[in-house]
């Protein structure tokens, strides 16, 4: 760009100061227009994660998954555990404590099963397809257990155990009593941390959109008992909703889906 000046070429001598040439040079210099003002920095830009790697084995499908901030490699069996039996979630507790130790499949806990559905939504390929395709029909056909149970509490705060019954059972305290709903419509998010280990609803329900093709939904006792109950958690999805189920008592009997933790690549970042 060539800077033009108004001066004595020779010496550089300022010409005397001439108001009315000014004023008509700002004139033209408003009528011209004008370019925007550059930033030092480039406008931050979104970075998509990148898709989650499957690989397909014979009998079950492996991913990396998030789960209680550790990266880890989750094996997904390709059929449900025990044949499609039912069991009660005690049942299903000491099935686990039987099958983990010998690298079986076993049932898992509410935040395993989200952290394989979250990584699954986002993976793409053959592999992955029929992963989330199996997903889908499992959940439209069957109510599916997990080790977690709701313990709704007459006084103070709900409590969220996980892995039920099993010598890796750990919990949460929060408020968990309250009304059916689109889980988009919830006002308090406490309570979805501690099922699932997120309170970002727009992931929640992304994930259910990639699996199912709709929205989450929450069902959970609405007020509080006139003593403490408790209640399984299970999931499950029809054409109209996936459906986060947090109130039938624990004498139910329930298909399970089978996962492993294959390994434990790291602490991933909070």
């Amino acid at each position: 760009m060539s800077i033009q000046m108004i001066g004595d070429r020779g010496d550089w001598k300022k010409i005397p100061q001439d108001s009315d040439l000014i004023d008509k040079l700002n004139r033209e210099a408003d009528k011209q227009p004008k370019s925007p003002i550059p930033t030092t920095q480039p406008a931050p830009q979104a970075h998509p994660s990148a898709p989650a790697n499957v690989s397909s084995a014979q009998d079950y499908w492996s991913i990396l998954v998030n789960y209680k901030n550790r990266i880890c490699t989750i094996d997904l069996a390709k059929s449900l555990l025990d044949n499609g039996s039912a069991k009660t979630q005690v049942d299903w507790a000491e099935y686990r404590k039987l099958a983990e130790p010998k690298g079986e499949f076993y049932t898992g806990d509410m935040p395993l099963y989200f952290s394989v559905l979250l990584a699954f939504s986002k993976a793409n390929g053959k592999d992955a397809e029929e992963a989330k395709e199996f997903l889908k029909s499992q959940m439209r056909t069957r109510w599916l257990i997990t080790l977690t149970r709701i313990k709704y509490n007459l006084k103070g705060s709900d409590e969220v155990i996980h892995n039920f019954g099993t010598n890796q059972e750990y919990n949460f305290k929060t408020k968990f009593v309250g009304r059916e709903e689109w889980i988009k419509n919830s006002k308090d998010t406490s309570y979805l941390e501690a099922l699932l280990g997120t309170k970002d609803i727009p992931q929640i329900n992304s994930v259910f959109q990639a699996i199912n093709g709709t929205d989450a939904y929450i069902y959970r006792v609405s007020s509080k008992p006139k003593k403490t109950d408790e209640y399984v958690a299970r999931f499950d999805a029809n054409t109209g909703g996936a459906n986060l189920s947090c109130g039938r008592g624990p004498d139910y009997s329930y298909a399970s889906l089978g996962v492993r933790i294959a390994s434990v690549a790291s602490r991933s970042a909070k």
